[in-house]
């Protein structure tokens, strides 16, 4: 169903490349019907793209002089378990510079984002300078795309971010990546560990500094509850330093410092507990006050899919 309409002009030459100027406007398209889905894809469309320039290899396509402008529409997309009930914007592709205005409802809240990335010749490195805003987006849908102790089943996330550097790729995030904003979490559930209230803050970046707050409230991990986690970090591509830590049980406090290279996966943390109930940090029948002060370094166990406390003891050593 739907409709779709082309027109324009194909130029050729014999001593250049074939210029291309065409508009190809498509409503309401039943994205189900198309034979390069298979039914994967359903939901309904409707745009325009325009095409302008001389045409380039398909492998330039990305970085060549053909421009490519979009504006389109979508509602009800569902791509296998993904939804999106609604997505419009605006995209321009010209000469290796992709610039976007996208806005929509996605996982039954509100997503925004504006700003450009840049495709590289002969390099796989995009980079980007964008906006990012969410509002009440579901985390529901995260185990269906990674699997951790730590990836939430349930729970909401907002937050408005300033995005600038290499684009994440192979599951790797360079240190030359800069963010700046806020990310906002409440009732996060990780299997047995739940958590009320998360806000994750980036604060004003340079070209090799950034500096992050960590504020957790309302922490249950199995049977033992936590009132409050307040972490600073400030981040450089060789390391990163917790530079002041607390953690609040019921009662009492925990002070931390230290040190991680993320390369070697060499730490330091230096500790200090006071005014601690044991029963509350371990098993019964253990029962009295708390207080203990310490360092310890190692080196984080790398290459293992799920290690164990073996594996985070080996090379271990403090007091």
């Amino acid at each position: 169903s739907g409709a779709l309409h082309s027109g324009g002009t194909l130029t050729l030459s014999a001593s250049g490349p074939v210029l291309l100027k065409n508009q190809i406007e498509f409503d309401n398209i039943d994205l189900s019907q198309l034979p390069t889905t298979s039914g994967l894809v359903k939901g309904n469309i409707s745009g325009t793209v325009k095409l302008t320039g001389p045409l380039p290899d398909p492998e330039q396509l990305l970085t060549g002089n053909l421009k490519i402008d979009t504006a389109f529409h979508v509602t009800d997309l569902n791509i296998q378990t993904f939804k999106i009930q609604h997505l419009e914007g605006k995209t321009s592709l010209n000469r290796g510079r992709l610039t976007h205005d996208l806005n929509g409802n996605i996982f039954g809240g509100k997503i925004a984002t504006k700003g450009s990335s840049t495709f590289h010749k002969n390099s796989p490195i995009v980079t980007t300078d964008s906006n990012l805003m969410m509002d009440q987006i579901s985390l529901g849908w995260v185990p269906l795309v990674y699997q951790g102790e730590w990836a939430p089943s349930s729970g909401t996330m907002t937050g408005d971010l300033k995005i600038k550097g290499p684009v994440p790729s192979d599951g790797k995030i360079s240190p030359d990546l800069k963010l700046k904003g806020v990310l906002a979490g409440q009732n996060l559930a990780f299997e047995n560990r739940h958590i009320e209230t998360a806000q994750l803050e980036f604060k004003e970046s340079s070209a090799n500094l950034t500096q992050a707050q960590i504020e957790l409230k309302g922490i249950k991990l199995g049977d033992r509850d936590f009132k409050k986690v307040l972490a600073l970090f400030k981040i450089t591509p060789e390391k990163i330093d917790l530079t002041e830590g607390r953690v609040w049980p019921v009662n009492g406090l925990i002070q931390l410092v230290g040190s991680l290279q993320p390369k070697s996966g060499n730490y330091r943390v230096k500790f200090k507990g006071d005014k601690l109930k044991v029963e509350e940090l371990l098993p019964q029948p253990l029962m009295g006050p708390l207080a203990f002060s310490g360092a310890l370094a190692g080196t984080l166990p790398q290459g293992i899919a799920t290690p164990g406390l073996p594996d985070y003891s080996r090379d271990l050593s403090g007091d």
